[in-house]
C-alpha cells in the first residue's frame, strides 16, 4: 500500500444563499469584531453591501474596515492590514475581492500569527519560526468576487515585493483560510473569453494535480471534480455567461483544482508559471492556459 500526505481542513460553502451562513461560521469560531477588507471594485459593485445585508440580522459587526487593497497585492498592504487589525482589536478577517484580496489576507493572517508587524521581518526567507507561532488563531473567510486564483483553500500565499524586487512563495498552515464562501450574488458578469481563460487554467491545474498526486486519492477527488465540472461547464459557461450557475461552477473548479495543484511538492510547471505571471503581469491562470498544452506534450 502506498503512502500520501494530504491536510485541508477548510470548509467550501457554495452556492445560492451560501453567503448566508457567514454570521453561524463567524460564531462557531468566537470571532465578534471581524476586520473587513475588499477592493475597490466589489466595494463599487456593491458586493461589500451583500456581505454587510447578510449580516443585518447578527449582533456581529465589523471591527474595522479596509477598502484600499492596491491592484497587485503588496506588502504595504499587508502591513495596512496587521496594523488595523491589531489597533481595533480584531478577532478575524473577512476578505471580499479577487486574488489580491486573497494574498493580502492569506499572507497578514501570516504576519498575525507569527507576531509580526512589519513585512520586512520577512527578508527574503519564506520559513516560518515555529517557536513564534501565536496559539490563538485567525479565523480568515475568503469571499472570491472575482475569478479565484487557486489557492484560496490551500496553504499557499504569494506576494511580489516590487522595491526590493523580491517574489515570497509561503507555503505555511498559518496562511489556511477557515471558510471560502462562494455565492451568486458576490459575482459580475464575465465575457467570454475570461471564462475561457478561467476553465482552461482550471484543467489544466486539474490534470496537473491528477498526474502528480496518483498515489493520493484524496487529491486526486479534488483534481477529478474540478476536470470533470471543466468538461461538462466551460463551454455552457462561456455560451450563456449571464448565467451565475455556471459562472460559479468554473469559480468552483479552480478553488478544487488549486487543492491538488498546490498540493504537489515540487512543480517546474507551478515555478515557470508563478514566474511567467510575475514577469508578464498576467494572472497564472491566464499563463498556464497558454503553456500547458505545449508542457504536457
Amino acid at each position: 500500500m502506498s503512502t500520501f500526505d494530504f491536510s485541508c481542513d477548510v470548509k467550501i460553502l457554495c452556492g445560492d444563499h451560501a453567503l448566508d451562513n457567514l454570521p453561524y461560521e463567524l460564531r462557531e469560531r468566537d470571532c465578534t469584531r471581524p476586520l473587513f477588507i475588499s477592493d475597490e471594485r466589489s466595494y463599487r459593485l456593491g458586493f461589500a453591501k451583500e456581505v454587510r445585508r447578510a449580516m443585518d440580522n447578527d449582533i456581529i459587526g465589523f471591527g474595522a474596515t479596509y477598502y484600499r487593497i492596491s491592484e497587485k497585492a503588496s506588502p504595504k498592504d499587508c502591513d495596512d492590514i496587521v496594523n488595523l487589525y491589531k489597533t481595533h482589536g480584531c478577532d478575524g478577517i473577512i476578505a471580499l475581492g479577487g486574488e489580491n484580496v486573497t494574498q493580502c489576507a492569506k499572507v497578514a493572517k501570516l504576519m498575525l500569527l507569527q507576531g509580526v508587524g512589519d513585512f520586512v521581518y520577512f527578508n527574503h526567507k519564506t520559513d516560518m519560526d515555529a517557536e513564534k507561532i501565536s496559539y490563538r488563531d485567525v479565523p480568515l473567510f475568503i469571499l472570491p468576487s472575482d475569478i479565484p486564483c487557486g489557492i484560496e483553500a490551500t496553504d499557499r500565499a504569494m506576494i511580489f515585493d516590487e522595491k526590493n524586487n523580491v517574489f515570497y512563495n509561503f507555503e505555511s498552515v498559518l496562511t489556511r483560510a477557515s471558510v471560502v464562501i462562494l455565492d451568486v450574488r458576490l459575482t459580475d458578469i464575465m465575457p467570454a473569453k475570461a471564462m475561457a481563460t478561467a476553465g482552461l487554467g482550471a484543467l489544466a491545474m486539474g490534470m496537473k494535480g491528477f498526474v502528480d498526486n496518483a498515489e493520493n486519492p484524496l487529491a486526486l477527488a479534488y483534481a477529478t471534480g474540478a476536470i470533470h465540472t471543466v468538461i461538462n461547464e466551460l463551454l455552457p459557461a462561456m455560451r450563456h455567461n449571464s448565467n451565475a450557475d455556471y459562472r460559479i461552477s468554473i469559480y468552483s473548479s479552480i478553488i478544487n483544482a488549486g487543492i491538488a495543484y498546490y498540493g504537489i511538492k515540487e512543480s517546474l510547471l507551478r515555478d515557470m508559471a508563478n514566474e511567467l505571471a510575475i514577469k508578464t503581469g498576467r494572472s497564472v491562470l491566464q499563463i498556464l492556459s497558454i503553456i500547458f498544452p505545449t508542457y504536457y506534450k
